[in-house]
């Protein structure tokens, strides 16, 4: 797909022909009133090739572009569809099985897999030392969607029997929701 860039560059030239044809048209009201004005007059030429880049990069779709990010998306987007079902299916039984301690263990580890995963995907490489700050914000918000999405789908599908039973599944589900949850952010940002 084009970038910003692309748009802002047809604004320019749609604004340069906007300007060109005023002063054409101020010329053409001056040259009625003086026989010969003193500004540098514009061709016609000039005015159609101008008209013809606009209608050129305005004239193909962003849509046409298949480019492969969008199939690298496709196939993360589909591979993570088909597993997270047996994983939601086995996770759901795997979690009424183990232990608190256990559970609590996957908690941590989920946290854990996200701070790295946002931090060397997605931060590693900055030069701004500011952005560390806002890491630990942005995976909080990461953490608790992704758990907040795992209890959502547990209940719709009525898959627990109590809240401690709830408790664990989330707790089995969570290290897969929290990958799920760091790349579809890494995903998302511009190049």
């Amino acid at each position: 797909m084009k970038k910003r860039g692309s748009k802002d560059k047809i604004e320019s030239k749609l604004n340069r022909i906007l300007k060109l044809e005023s002063e054409e048209l101020k010329e053409l009201k001056q040259s009625k009133e003086e026989p010969e004005s003193s500004k540098k007059k514009i061709s016609s030429k000039e005015l159609e090739k101008l008209r013809e880049d606009a209608k050129r990069d305005l004239g193909v779709h962003p849509l046409k572009y298949v480019t492969e990010r969008d199939i690298g998306k496709g196939l993360v987007g589909a591979f993570a569809a088909v597993v997270s079902h047996f994983v939601f299916l086995e996770g759901v039984h795997v979690g009424e099985k183990l232990s608190d301690a256990w559970i609590i263990l996957l908690y941590l580890t989920s946290l854990l897999l996200g701070a790295i995963m946002l931090y060397v995907v997605g931060f590693r490489t900055r030069e701004d030392k500011t952005i560390f700050y806002f890491i630990p914000i942005r995976l909080f918000v990461i953490y608790f969607v992704a758990l907040g999405a795992t209890v959502l789908v547990l209940v719709l599908y009525q898959q627990f029997l109590d809240l401690h039973t709830l408790f664990k599944q989330v707790g089995a589900l969570s290290i897969p929701a929290m990958l799920g949850a760091s790349i579809a952010d890494l995903l998302g940002k511009e190049e």
